[in-house]
């Protein structure tokens, strides 16, 4: 009987564990199409991973995706699973983009109808990834004692913002597994931006600004619409 310790002896069982390593929350279908290996091939070993325990599965938005056991938390495979459906990948990124917007500001920057973001956006708070963002004298708050972004309000226009600690789990999720995901500027741009240290050491201190005047990140945040005007649909 094979056991835990000679499984690895296996080459093809060794390279599915390596892809669903370096590229987790896949789903069936997509992992067959990157490693070019039939369905029925792939989900027989897959099984048989499952079994000894060391690749994992979880049921996220219709599909059973796949995971290396005890190597990455609850919360980081809700936000890769979700990370892997693209509306819902560029949703967060400009959530994450612009610190706080609204469902009318999504609609225009993807151009995405209004019953699709409704859709994603109750979707996110229901994960519990993002949250609506309280405004008050003009400012829309972050996250309490950290940051306050100046934006007007249309009559009683809703913004949301990530959750916290989200944010953080966020941009280490980017800077490790960016490659697995199809290519997106904004998540290039982040990675060369946001170093690690950054995802574990976030700041702590209370900031007011209006991004578009004060702050060195929106600048370049600015710069690089100009270079990719809807860049989530590029």
């Amino acid at each position: 009987m094979i056991s835990k310790k000679n499984i690895f002896g296996f080459q093809k069982k060794k390279e599915i564990y390596d892809f669903v390593y370096e590229n987790p929350g896949m789903h069936l279908r997509e992992i067959s199409k990157k490693m070019n290996i039939p369905k029925t091939t792939l989900e027989y070993h897959l099984k048989y991973l499952t079994k000894y325990e060391l690749i994992e599965t979880k049921h996220m938005s219709k599909f059973k995706r796949y995971w290396v056991s005890n190597k990455i938390s609850s919360k980081e495979k809700e936000i890769l699973g979700l990370f892997r459906n693209e509306n819902i990948c560029n949703i967060i990124l400009l959530i994450y983009n612009y610190v706080a917007r609204s469902e009318t500001d999504i609609c225009k920057d993807l151009e995405m109808s209004p019953s699709k973001v409704n859709y994603y956006l109750k979707k996110l708070v229901k994960f519990d990834i993002i949250e609506e963002a309280p405004y008050k004298d003009g400012y829309i708050l972050r996250i309490p004692k950290d940051y306050a972004i100046k934006r007007d309000r249309v009559s009683n226009e809703v913004f949301y913002r990530l959750k916290w600690p989200i944010s953080v789990i966020l941009l280490k999720i980017i800077i490790r597994y960016h490659k697995s995901f199809p290519y997106n500027p904004l998540i290039e741009f982040f990675v060369e931006i946001a170093p690690e240290k950054h995802a574990k050491n976030p700041l702590k201190n209370y900031k007011i600004f209006d991004y578009k005047k004060d702050d060195a990140f929106g600048k370049a945040i600015d710069a690089l619409y100009e270079l990719f005007p809807i860049p989530f649909c590029a």
